[in-house]
Order: C-alpha cells, then structure tokens, then sequence
C-alpha cells in the first residue's frame, strides 16, 4: 500500500473494488482478479459510463456558478449638458444574485445525480464481474469434467484389456468385453461434446476481457469452499444497502427533491447590483469640478411575474420523484 501515494480519485474508484473482491476469494495463485481488471479496462460500455459519470460531476460547478456580470457601454450622440460639463459617455456593470439558496439547491441536486451516475456505473461494473466470475468458473468445471472423463476412459481401457484377456480364457463371455466398450465409446462422445463446450464458454470468456487474440487462460488446480460467516438477516441488509441500482434511485429521488426546492427559489425575486461610469468633457468656462466624471451605484430586482413556467418545473420535479420512488 506505500505506492497509494500517487494514485488518482479515478483510478482508485476503478481498483478498490477488485482489491476489495479479491480479498474475497480464496483460490491459491487465482488469477481471477487479473481478468477482472483486464475485462474492466478493455469493456467499451463500462468506460462510457464512468465517463457519464466524469460528466455529471461536471455539472456541478456549472449550476452553481453565479450569472454572468453584464457590462455596458453607451454612447451620448447628443451629449447632455450638466452644469460640470457634457457627458459624452457610459460604461456600466451589473451582476445578478439569485436568491438565498438558490444555487446550493442547484448544486446539491446535479451532485445527487452525479452519484446516480456513479452507482449505475457500479450497476455496469458488477455485472459484467458477474459474468467474468461466471463464465471462468464454467471453464473450471469443464477441466475437471474433462480431467475425470479422461481417467475413467483411462479406466475402461484397462478393464476392457482384463476382460480381453479373461475371455481368451473362457472365464467372461464376449457381452462383457462389448458391455465395456459401450461404455468407453459413450465416455469419448461426451468428452468431444465436452472439448466443443470449453472452446465456446473460453472464446465467451475472451470476449468478456475483450482480447481475442489471449491464448491459455489461467485455471487453479483446486477450488476451495468459503465458510460463510453473516446470516441471513445480515446479508440481505448488505444486500439492500451494498445494491447499486437501489442506491441509484434514492439519489435520483434526493435530486428530484433538492429540484422541487430549486424551482421554488428560482420563482423567487433575483437581486441585482452595478454601477455606471460616465465621462463628462470639461465646459469652456472655469468652473468648480470642470469636467469630473460621475458614478452612480445601482441595485435592481427581477420579479418573476410569469409563474407559469416556475409551476411546471416544480410540478415536473414533483412528478420525477414519484417516478423514481415507483421504480424503487
């Protein structure tokens, strides 16, 4: 663990999960968690969603950024004639505030929908290290299989050879040797059926680490059995809280609850200060502050009086957190 150090936030959401369910198995010198890296790196659909992912994060700073400053110029083509002095021009700048809360709640619902991406990402993930696990422990009881089927046609041989020899003897009868050789020949059928079976779950299995072109792949000798230590009751609350696609829509169901708060402050008034700069030339006669430029603070409020947009998104958020707790 001392070369943690240098790893990034994105790399270790992709190996914490391998190191975490390789701790969990129990094969001597497996190389199962190998393939699980290689099939995670190389899956096409696993990277475009923790990509989704990286986007939705992103989204973050963007609703929770404060308007653009709005700066002005304008141009006196009569100038106005002050007591100091004609104005010729005037610069101004304005900044909009929206209200108290108003960008928190934007942000706290595209955070609540950045950590849905996540767990669909997890969705993704765990699926397809279902597969992995699936297929490579197929591939394991087809060696065995095979392994087994070998010996006992091993095994038949060496009897239909004693059987053989007992019939030149005239100690068995020939229905012996025959009974022998049936079922040495049903042995051999199951055994091709058997070598076509690992062909196909092994091209399967390449194709799930997206590398057509790997040659052996790696199987332990034996297999152990995991003694399990949680009850019932204790799995299904793991279950239920460890369940990516159930932690996906209490998030989604956060989000849509932070997007009703959302549209409720935004059908609030924004405030909104600035100030202007005018230039003022000087007057031909002397006189006291000849030509001073003036500036003038400003504030502002926007009044949302057309509530009909303000109601229908906060009726859609409302109608997203009943889709999201349907599907929950």
């Amino acid at each position: 663990m001392r070369s943690v150090g240098w790893l990034t936030i994105s790399m270790l959401i992709w190996l914490f999960p391998l190191i975490s369910m390789g701790q969990q198995l129990d094969e001597p010198g497996s190389s199962l968690n190998g393939y699980l890296q290689q099939a995670a790196q190389n899956n096409p659909d696993l990277q475009a969603e923790y990509h989704q992912y990286l986007a939705a994060l992103e989204q973050v700073p963007q609703v929770t950024a404060l308007p653009d400053p709005e700066v002005s110029f304008g141009y006196f083509i009569n100038p106005i004639e002050t007591r100091v002095g004609p104005q010729q021009a005037r610069f101004g700048l304005t900044q909009m505030f929206p209200w108290f809360g108003t960008l928190g709640s934007r942000g706290d619902a595209a955070s609540q929908k950045a950590k849905a991406a996540f767990e669909a990402f997890r969705e993704s993930r765990n699926s397809l290290f279902f597969e992995v696990h699936k297929t490579w422990y197929k591939l394991y009881e087809i060696e065995e299989s095979i392994r087994i089927m070998q010996e006992n046609i091993d095994i038949l041989e060496t009897y239909e050879s004693i059987a053989t020899s007992r019939y030149e003897t005239g100690e068995v009868g020939q229905a012996d040797i025959l009974l022998v050789q049936i079922e040495k020949e049903d042995l051999k059928t199951k055994l091709a059926l058997m070598e076509d079976n690992r062909e196909v779950t092994a091209k399967k299995f390449r194709e799930l680490l997206n590398e057509e072109s790997m040659a052996d792949i790696q199987l332990p000798d034996t297999l152990r059995a995991r003694e399990q230590t949680l009850s019932i009751t204790e799995l299904e609350q793991s279950v239920i809280q460890q369940n990516p696609q159930l932690n996906k829509f209490s998030h989604l169901a956060e989000s849509a609850e932070y997007g009703i708060e959302t549209a409720r402050k935004e059908g609030l008034p924004n405030f909104g200060v600035g100030f202007d700069y005018i230039i003022t030339d000087k007057r031909s006669m002397a006189l006291p502050n000849n030509g001073q430029d003036a500036l003038m603070v400003r504030a502002g409020v926007q009044i949302p009086l057309y509530r009909k947009k303000y109601r229908a998104k906060e009726k859609q958020a409302r109608i997203q957190l009943q889709s999201v707790e349907h599907r929950q």
